[in-house]
């Protein structure tokens, strides 16, 4: 999944922060299950879409595009506050980038002519790999990034047995990304990591 903005202001994203009408968010141009789990904005859906790379598009592609991710989102009563920082290691988008990705994310009739905060159930980053909008090497660059290194916990040790934590989950899944935060979810209502 990831957030797409699209803002009629050609200087949106030239700094932080970003305010957009709550009626706009993540409610329009995006699917109807997706919408109900994020347009209420949950300390939840907040993590979540926090988590998720983020497309920032002028209304018409005025101006090139760029990815990012959202660093904070803060509620007002009638709008949405967010931060948000660029991916230094992938490349702006050129101009007639999105449209001519119109299929692939799904974008909707008129919505490069809407300002608007959507959240598509499609694999970004996969898209622009195979249309060679970004490389491999540049994509495992920016996730190393933005992963912290990995903290190897060796299993406790009692009486000369191995002990696992078997309060641990491992979540496989596939394409399916609200599946898998449903499951997610799910796990951790049974107290489990």
């Amino acid at each position: 999944m990831f957030n797409l903005f699209i803002s009629s202001n050609p200087e949106s994203w030239d700094s932080n922060p970003y305010e957009i009408n709550r009626s706009r968010s993540v409610v329009e141009y995006t699917a109807d299950e997706i919408s109900e789990r994020y347009k209420f904005f949950t300390d939840t859906a907040i993590s979540e879409l926090k988590s998720f790379s983020s497309l920032f598009v002028i209304e018409n592609e005025e101006r090139e595009s760029r990815i990012g991710y959202i660093t904070d989102i803060r509620l007002r009563q009638s709008s949405i506050v967010i931060n948000f920082e660029f991916d230094p290691i992938l490349p702006v988008l050129k101009i007639g980038t999105i449209e001519a990705l119109r299929a692939e994310i799904e974008l909707g009739k008129w919505e490069l002519s809407r300002t608007h905060w959507a959240v598509k159930d499609e694999l970004l980053f996969e898209i622009l790999v195979r249309k060679t909008l970004i490389t491999t090497e540049q994509l495992e660059a920016s996730v190393a990034l933005r992963s912290p290194a990995p903290q190897k916990i060796s299993p406790s040790i009692s009486n000369g047995e191995t002990i696992f934590n078997t309060s641990q989950v491992f979540v496989v899944h596939g394409h399916d990304e609200l599946a898998k935060l449903e499951m997610v979810d799910f796990v951790k209502s049974l107290n489990l990591e």
